[in-house]
């Protein structure tokens, strides 16, 4: 089975179109919106939120850290129903947009950028990937979308607690051929990103699963410059295909089923 699978698209939808291979089924990993591009400070918050407000989120950010960051966009985003509803129509329409560049062939995980129930919205439903075993192309596939909260996160859509995001790990309870995730594992290397020099989280209850189950490959995105861009765990293949606004790369795969009669 050849697929091919990206992540962290980040409004991006045209480049993406450019780069995918339109005979091939694609995994789209999340984090799909473009919020904000912290190199260039373009994104959709623009039309949204005032520059003046926008440069108080980040210069709390910068100064003072997240929890106050996020106290910050409570008061100009999150306590404003007028601007959420403006949000949600801007979302809606980038989603739109995203959908209409994607082979009829995908499947998409949302991330913590993402607003989960304007996406599915936005998207046929066979297109879709909640939580739980999938069956494609005669793969059994893991899927766990979103993630728990990190240390740098703001409260963003497609963020969960920490106990929601691995009761969605522990869940999935049985062997698949591959995991997808928009988060890391926590092994060496795959939560830190190099740019921005700081660890970006990962999770322990990932590599609970893939030390259990031993899927043959585990993709996932969010961290734009991994420090380590593939490793393995056992059998397991792990392989971060995030940062694709930044990167422009489509990653591609030739994995054969182990179900039934695999062989350990």
């Amino acid at each position: 089975m050849k697929f091919q699978a990206c992540a962290d698209v980040h409004g991006a939808y045209e480049v993406l179109r450019e780069h995918l291979d339109p005979r091939l089924p694609l995994l789209l990993l999340g984090d799909n919106l473009n919020l904000m591009d912290f190199n260039t400070l373009q994104g959709i918050v623009q039309e949204v939120v005032p520059q003046e407000d926008i440069t108080r989120v980040l210069k709390a950010f910068a100064t003072q850290g997240p929890k106050v960051a996020l106290e910050t966009a409570r008061e100009v985003f999150f306590d404003h129903p007028d601007r959420q509803a403006k949000a949600r129509d801007v979302c809606a329409r980038e989603y739109r947009q995203m959908a209409s560049v994607l082979p009829d062939d995908t499947k998409v995980l949302y991330g913590n950028v993402d607003y989960p129930d304007i996406l599915w919205d936005a998207l046929p439903n066979a297109m879709r990937m909640d939580n739980g075993i999938h069956h494609w192309h005669g793969l059994r596939i893991a899927v766990v979308n979103g993630t728990p909260p990190y240390p740098h996160c703001m409260g963003l859509p497609g963020q969960h607690t920490q106990e929601e995001y691995d009761d969605s790990v522990l869940a999935l309870g049985e062997a698949a051929d591959l995991l997808c995730t928009h988060f890391p594992p926590a092994l060496p290397g795959a939560g830190f990103d190099v740019l921005v020099k700081r660890d970006e989280g990962a999770s322990r209850t990932l590599v609970r699963y893939l030390e259990e189950f031993r899927p043959s490959l585990h993709l996932y995105g969010h961290i734009h410059n991994p420090e380590q861009v593939e490793t393995m765990l056992g059998k397991t293949r792990i392989v971060n295909v995030g940062g694709f606004r930044y990167r422009p790369r489509i990653f591609t795969f030739d994995l054969t089923t182990r179900f039934p009669g695999s062989e350990d």
